[in-house]
């Protein structure tokens, strides 16, 4: 099913790709989102793609390796956007990078973001993460929905809390009850040792670290 799926999205981009269509549905698009605000757009081209995975790697979400950005893969961001709009009171992402410098920063941020087929991304997208329980079966990916909850497969649990918290104490976002679940993710998955060479490289080019990756006995310190 994965396969059949991205190679008809392969096949849907060449032909969306010709079309002045597509060029007016991407300015409509953008009129709303930041994704072709021209310094996240450089942010993304120059700095993850080409530094956080200089030689490719591996899709979060469903492992799938890659050797360079192509069409079927786009970029995720773990704390969800939209909480990050909604807290600091924007009616869209566009609406906030005009009112606050800040934003800009954080949703820029390299540590909140992951590669994934841009199959999943929208298929997720609006989504929460949670605890379901073992009648929800997995995908081929080993994802479970429930309506808007996902989980994720155990192997990248942890890579999700630590996220979350990391967000938390760089920004002050919100960090509530009902991350309680995160905790036990990281204690369950440790810092692999991609985790800690892709956030070794963040450091060197955003000049911060993860320090819920380098030393993963602060979430201790974390109040719930």
């Amino acid at each position: 099913m994965q396969h059949y799926t991205q190679a008809f999205l392969s096949k849907l981009v060449f032909i969306l790709d010709k079309s002045h269509f597509l060029k007016i549905l991407i300015s409509f698009f953008c009129l709303s989102t930041i994704i072709c605000h021209a310094d996240y757009k450089k942010i993304i081209d120059e700095d993850f793609w080409k530094k956080v995975y200089p030689a490719g790697g591996k899709t979060f979400y469903c492992d799938t390796s890659f050797d360079k950005p192509s069409p079927l893969l786009t970029v995720s961001h773990i704390y969800p956007t939209g909480i990050i709009t909604k807290e600091f009171g924007c009616r869209s992402e566009r609406a906030c990078l005009r009112s606050n410098p800040i934003y800009e920063k954080i949703i820029s941020d390299l540590h909140n973001m992951v590669p994934v087929n841009s199959y999943y991304h929208f298929k997720l997208k609006d989504s929460v993460f949670g605890n379901l329980d073992e009648s929800d079966e997995g995908n081929e990916c080993g994802i479970k929905k429930r309506y808007n909850i996902i989980e994720p497969p155990d192997r990248i649990k942890g890579d999700i809390a630590r996220i979350h918290f990391y967000m938390h104490r760089q920004y002050d976002l919100p960090l509530n009850s009902n991350f309680l679940f995160l905790k036990s993710w990281a204690e369950k998955d440790p810092p692999s040792k991609e985790e800690i060479a892709k956030n070794n490289r963040i450091k060197e080019m955003q000049g911060n670290e993860n320090t819920f990756i380098s030393n993963p006995s602060l979430v201790d310190e974390l109040e719930f």
